[in-house]
């Protein structure tokens, strides 16, 4: 998709469900997002290889 082109560009995630997913399923949906969440935020404190130790 040509939007989530763009926006993953810009160093956004981009998390699509489906509006019945939402609606019947929102807890499902909200862990989806705090998982990604969590993921980008241990990733994001993780050293670079070429850091030094």
């Amino acid at each position: 998709m040509r939007r989530t082109a763009v926006l993953e560009a810009c160093g956004l995630n981009v998390l699509r469900f489906w509006n019945n997913e939402v609606l019947l399923s929102l807890d499902s949906c909200l862990e989806a997002i705090l998982r990604r969440a969590l993921d980008r935020i241990a990733a994001a404190n993780e050293p670079s290889p070429d850091e030094d130790a």
